[in-house]
């Protein structure tokens, strides 16, 4: 992990005041493909963002830091040689609306207010690397807040295959990021707002569209109550070249997150665009030829008390390279569906041979009533 790899004094260190410079390059070594790396690059500078690179090993990230910090940042980060595949998350716009009616989603008929997340000032809160794989960042803004509230971002990276040890539980891998947005003690213009969140995703191969698909499954072991998973497939030339985001519709509106707090989650079209968001996304791509697309977010369900009730909502996603992990029946579930539909077969089979072993007594008992009979007669 880098934390502002390369950057002058005089534009990182000289420049302290300027708590929005922030960019943190990972990388991770596919293991599906020897000889190949995964970079990712975190950064708050226009607006948060994640980045994702299939490389060679020996590929170089070369950024230019004046101009990166310019109106005009377009073409200021290269990647030496040029990447297999690129695509990009950007978190462009916090969403409030007025809910008059309760009914927790965004309408026509909705007062809704904009706020640009590239407007914000973003503190680097806490970077890591404590162990050898693991890095894991914090940025954190008070803009639009009441006193001791915030807005979280985190990012968090280099685990091996396993899922994140808090609801809703996702499946991480080495090759994804996890992020957390946290709104804490936000200012509102109701106490009828809700919030939620634009986003736009950028994908360097155009020969096939992205879309977002939503599953549905029997299970909810991981995530009680909720039986479905939401992708954002963003294709590469095959299966395990592209990458995606996912995320269970659903949100949290307490720090300790438990099926009480669990709320719903709508997400809105996904939709193509042509308007690359600012920052480090407008910083690689320039003016290359690559799909945009935007998706919209919204936090809350009917008769929740709105943001108000609770003044905290919490959201986790992961987007990573490759395909997506795919949610699989545990070892204990497999057991118990086993039990539960075995038990009932063992009683029928034992059932039957004792029903049969049972006419076939008594039809030797009715044997032995006959000969003793004729003997008697």
């Amino acid at each position: 992990m880098e934390y502002n790899p390369g950057c002058p004094k005089e534009i990182c260190q000289a420049s302290s005041g300027n708590t929005s410079i922030n960019l943190l390059h990972v990388f991770a070594k596919n293991p599906y493909n020897n000889g190949h790396d995964i970079h990712y690059l975190w950064s708050t500078i226009g607006s948060p963002a994640v980045l994702i690179a299939y490389t060679i090993h020996s590929t170089k990230i070369n950024i230019d830091w004046h101009k990166l910090i310019s109106d005009n940042p377009a073409n200021s980060i290269e990647f030496d040689p040029e990447p297999f595949y690129t695509s990009g998350l950007q978190l462009t716009h916090l969403i409030e609306f007025v809910d008059i009616n309760d009914t927790a989603r965004l309408n026509e008929n909705a007062e809704i207010y904009m706020y640009p997340f590239r407007d914000m000032p973003w503190d680097s809160a806490l970077w890591m690397n404590g162990k050898k794989h693991n890095g894991k960042v914090k940025f954190v803004t008070d803009y639009g807040t009441n006193e001791n509230g915030s807005i979280m971002l985190s990012f968090d990276a280099g685990k091996l295959k396993e899922r994140i040890s808090r609801l809703p539980f996702l499946m991480a891998t080495s090759n994804s990021s996890v992020i957390d947005l946290t709104l804490r003690n936000l200012s509102t213009v109701s106490n009828h707002s809700r919030f939620g969140c634009e986003m736009m995703f950028v994908n360097s191969y155009t020969q096939k569209p992205s879309k977002l698909e939503q599953f549905r499954s029997i299970d909810d072991e991981y995530c009680p109550a909720v039986f479905t998973m939401v992708n954002v497939d963003l294709y590469g030339e095959d299966a395990f070249n592209g990458s995606y985001c996912q995320f269970r519709p659903v949100c949290y509106v307490n720090p300790k997150r438990a099926l009480e707090s669990q709320k719903e989650l709508h997400h809105y079209e996904f939709q193509q665009t042509s308007m690359l968001p600012h920052g480090i996304l407008t910083a690689y791509y320039g003016d290359t030829n690559v799909n945009v697309y935007g998706l919209n977010i919204t936090f809350g369900q009917s008769k929740d008390g709105f943001y108000a009730a609770t003044q905290y909502t919490s959201w986790t996603s992961t987007f990573g390279f490759g395909k997506p992990p795919t949610e699989k029946l545990s070892l204990a579930i497999i057991m118990i569906i086993s039990v539960g539909l075995g038990a009932p077969v063992v009683v029928l089979i034992f059932g039957g041979i004792g029903l049969i072993v049972k006419k076939q007594r008594k039809r030797q008992y009715d044997r032995l009533d006959d000969v003793k009979q004729d003997i008697i007669t």
